[in-house]
């Protein structure tokens, strides 16, 4: 009887397991290139050992010129940042994201596959950066409260 109780705990439990397992497939897996160390492979041969092992999606955090050749013909897709640091000047006016775009993604589009573009890193973390273009609730509602919010 004991183990039948402990079989009709289990059963549950593996399925909502599987439930999750199932719920988790088709995510994708990639990994993140960051450049700011010492005594790093040089981008080819970051593209070499992502090709040989498997890889298929890499996050970039600028649009390296040496890094987008380097992935070109290589069928991994590259997603790639605006450095915090371009968020203001293409933020002000549609000419300066249509530039950034022109120089940055369209020469190397589409040899090297560049299928995300993420703007801004952790723009919230310094006073110094452009967190402010972010705007909060209050300023585009004015008659935004947090009482209007849990209602």
């Amino acid at each position: 009887m004991a183990n039948g109780r402990r079989l009709l705990t289990v059963i549950p439990l593996l399925t909502v397991s599987l439930f999750f397992l199932e719920a988790c497939n088709g995510g994708k897996v990639g990994v993140c290139y960051g450049r700011n160390a010492d005594d790093l492979p040089t981008p080819d041969k970051v593209a070499q050992l992502t090709q040989l092992h498997s890889i298929k999606y890499v996050r970039i955090y600028d649009a390296n010129i040496q890094v987008l050749k380097a992935f070109a013909n290589t069928g991994v897709e590259l997603m790639i940042g605006i450095p915090n640091s371009d968020l203001l000047a293409i933020s002000q006016f549609q000419s300066n994201a249509d530039s950034w775009l022109k120089n940055n993604i369209l020469p190397y589009y589409p040899a090297t596959m560049i299928t995300y573009i993420t703007v801004g890193a952790e723009i919230t973390e310094s006073p110094a950066n452009v967190s402010s273009l972010v705007l909060s609730f209050h300023d585009q509602d004015p008659d935004f409260t947090e009482e209007s919010w849990s209602a």
